[in-house]
């Protein structure tokens, strides 16, 4: 991790305007330890929601070139929690949408705790169902990707949220890409019931099922 030493002459030239230089230089080879040396310097200087969310944006847009001199993604998530003290109403859905992303990024990297904590936490105070699917599904995506069986998270949303239509034909959809074509008719049948579930994609699915 690099930080200034003592003796180093660092204020000689505005940080943001070395980041700027930086930035802009697109006929150079990039030295991203630069980068890291100048967000760094930059970071200990920003006050404004605005220049905080640049540089933000600098650490989650050159992670991958960023990851030999620390952590990107754990700089990032400071930062958001820094932007999150003075944040506007109309701000809170970016932020948490960053932070979700930033979750994300690092489970799949082998740090899912924060991720799979976020998502028990949100489902728990979420009271609207759109809201908390915009989230959760995501998490369905990355357990399913990494080799984990969902069907108990499914049920764990459609007994939280027994009115949302979306879950029902998504958890519908997983059975039959596993053969589970009785237990998809039986969520179908409840969705219907419970959820009233309509539309091109519910039509296909109950033809598929037979039903």
């Amino acid at each position: 991790l690099w930080k200034p030493e003592k003796k180093e002459n660092v204020s000689f030239i505005s940080p943001w305007k070395s980041l700027e230089k930086w930035e802009n230089d697109e006929e150079g080879k990039k030295d991203y330890k630069d980068l890291w040396r100048n967000l760094y310097l930059c970071e200990k200087d920003s006050k404004s929601f605005f220049r905080k969310k640049y540089i933000l944006k600098m650490y989650i847009t050159y992670e991958d070139y960023l990851e030999k001199y620390g952590s990107p993604l754990k700089k990032a998530l400071k930062i958001i929690e820094d932007m999150e003290i003075q944040q506007k109403k109309s701000e809170k859905e970016f932020l948490l949408n960053e932070k979700v992303e930033i979750y994300e990024r690092l489970a799949n990297k082998g740090e899912k705790e924060l991720f799979v904590s976020f998502i028990q936490r949100y489902m728990k105070k979420e009271e609207e169902p759109y809201r908390a699917w915009n989230y959760y599904r995501r998490y369905l995506l990355f357990q399913e990707e990494h080799g984990k069986k969902i069907y108990s998270d499914y049920e764990i949303f459609i007994k939280k949220y027994p009115h949302f239509p979306d879950a029902y034909i998504d958890y519908c959809i997983y059975l039959c890409r596993y053969n589970q074509w009785e237990k998809a008719k039986q969520i179908y049948r409840k969705g219907k019931k419970k959820a009233d579930i309509t539309g091109n994609k519910a039509s296909k699915l109950k033809e598929r099922l037979g039903l």
